[in-house]
């Protein structure tokens, strides 16, 4: 029975491996890159499976053209019971651009919290593709 659990799993990961969608490896062109937007996470203050979801708020040059945008969860490790996670959305952006956003958690409590880096919101120049 565990064999078959164990074969069942890995053709599954397979199937799912060959079946991803590629776009997150898309090369750069002459005018646009793409952007991972990931959430810093305070994980001495918070417990990412309190967490419902969480948005991006952003915006491009000076918060124009602003967007809301749920991110993406993904495990990344367990730990002595605990499970942490990163949170994380991809972007296409034009090179040169300045990205300007702050972080919405949605917690399972109905509790809500923004973080805005202390008032002075998350600020970046793209001027090249993050992702690997």
């Amino acid at each position: 029975m565990k064999k078959l659990v164990i074969c069942l799993m890995s053709v599954t990961l397979l199937m799912l491996t060959l079946l991803a969608p590629t776009t997150a490896h898309a090369a750069e062109n002459n005018e646009w890159v793409l952007y991972r937007i990931s959430a810093p996470i305070n994980y001495s203050t918070v417990n990412t499976s309190d967490i419902k979801n969480m948005t991006v708020h952003f915006g491009v040059n000076g918060w124009q053209e602003i967007k809301d945008v749920q991110l993406n969860r993904s495990i990344v490790d367990y730990y002595m019971g605990r499970t942490f996670e990163s949170f994380w959305v991809d972007v296409y952006l034009k090179k040169g651009s300045t990205l300007d956003y702050c972080f919405k958690y949605d917690f399972n409590s109905d509790k809500i919290n923004w973080d805005n880096n202390s008032g002075k919101d998350y600020h970046v120049v793209v001027d090249k593709s993050n992702i690997n």
